[in-house]
């Protein structure tokens, strides 16, 4: 049985895994998610009737997937944000750069390419109280077959540090020289201590791991690991809620906000596809109500995509990834005809009125 378990977790480890109910296009037939797709170099994944393939001769183990995937249906335990967090809590001061350039001693963060790297990154080292930079010599970047450009690649930057305001700005560095990354020092107790921990978690995590699974197509998608740390650095760090608009890091941190029009009559089309559960229907005895919370929403596109009424807003301020809205109040009374809730100014409930809308059809064809 050991024997078993253990080439079974060999397997996992060594291998990207795929959680096709945590997959957009995967539930919903109407999903245009293409980011592993767009982000892959060697085009190992294609869509096929609307669903992700992927073509594992073609997969050169780059894991960039892994870091674009909204919902982490795409999953490979050594690229998963948490266990960045392990490399940057042992280092002094962190310096983030590709694999590629990281240097041979260790002293470096190590992304599969810098286009992975996200504003959540740097908030797990200000929750550590790390200073952080970023190493990417330009001249490698060229020749590499992730074909990124980090002119254009890295502009976000400039935004995440007026957040800051000069507090702990982001250096872009391409000299060896002056690369701050370093590891910390630690005492024998402190040694021991660590090396004691970090044995007992990767024990856990070949036993056990840390690939959790949705169970069902209707389940929602909980907050990813990225969601988490952004909003556990958010909380603890409230001087920086209001500091004015975020520029572009609301694609890089893969965040919305989303209204409806005035004639939104809380059908619950949108909520009800939501994969997420950010959009939520609220029942009362007298009013029914769409609330929306900004801190689940993916920025994904279904709602929108789903119904006319939906519209999205830009999000503005790190505090608006905080915040929940009433979007839409519809006052309702029992329906005469089925006895549920429906709204005061309509004669009967929404599947009442369908019901009716195909007997005249139906009728009309006679």
């Amino acid at each position: 049985m050991w024997q078993r378990l253990f080439y079974r977790r060999v397997k996992e480890r060594s291998s990207i895994r795929f959680n096709e109910k945590s997959c957009l296009r995967e539930r919903y037939k109407n999903s245009t998610c293409d980011k592993c797709v767009a982000v892959c170099p060697n085009e190992a994944f294609s869509i096929v009737d609307n669903k992700i393939k992927l073509e594992e001769d073609r997969c050169h183990n780059c894991h960039l997937c892994v870091h674009s995937c909204p919902t982490e249906a795409l999953y490979y335990e050594s690229e998963m944000i948490s266990k960045y967090e392990t490399r940057i809590a042992q280092k002094e001061s962190v310096t983030f750069t590709c694999q590629r350039q990281a240097s041979s001693e260790g002293n470096d963060v190590a992304l599969p390419c810098l286009q992975a790297l996200t504003p959540e990154y740097f908030m797990i080292s200000e929750l550590y109280d790390k200073t952080s930079e970023v190493f990417c010599d330009g001249d490698i970047c060229k020749t590499c077959e992730m074909k990124w450009d980090p002119l254009e690649g890295l502009v976000w930057l400039k935004d995440w540090n007026e957040q800051l305001k000069g507090e702990r700005r982001i250096t872009v560095s391409s000299d060896e020289n002056m690369k701050i990354g370093k590891k910390r020092t630690y005492n024998r107790r402190e040694l021991f201590k660590m090396t004691s921990e970090e044995t007992k978690s990767q024990i856990g995590d070949f036993v056990l791991g840390s690939y959790e699974e949705i169970a069902s197509f209707k389940d929602k998608i909980n907050h990813t690991q990225k969601r988490k740390y952004l909003l556990g650095f958010l909380r603890a760090n409230e001087q920086y809620l209001n500091q004015g608009d975020l520029g572009v890091l609301p694609q890089k941190l893969q965040a919305t906000k989303i209204e409806v029009d005035n004639k939104c009559t809380i059908c619950q089309k949108c909520s009800s596809i939501c994969p997420t559960g950010a959009l939520k229907v609220v029942e009362g005895e007298e009013a029914a109500s769409l609330q929306f919370y900004t801190d689940q929403c993916i920025d994904c596109d279904i709602c929108e995509a789903a119904c006319k009424h939906v519209y999205k807003k830009p999000v503005r301020r790190l505090s608006d990834l905080l915040e929940s809205h009433v979007l839409q109040i519809i006052n309702q009374d029992t329906c005469p005809k089925c006895g549920f809730k429906k709204n005061v100014n309509h004669p009967s409930c929404e599947d009442c009125e369908v019901k009716e809308e195909k007997k005249r059809s139906l009728l009309s064809d006679w």
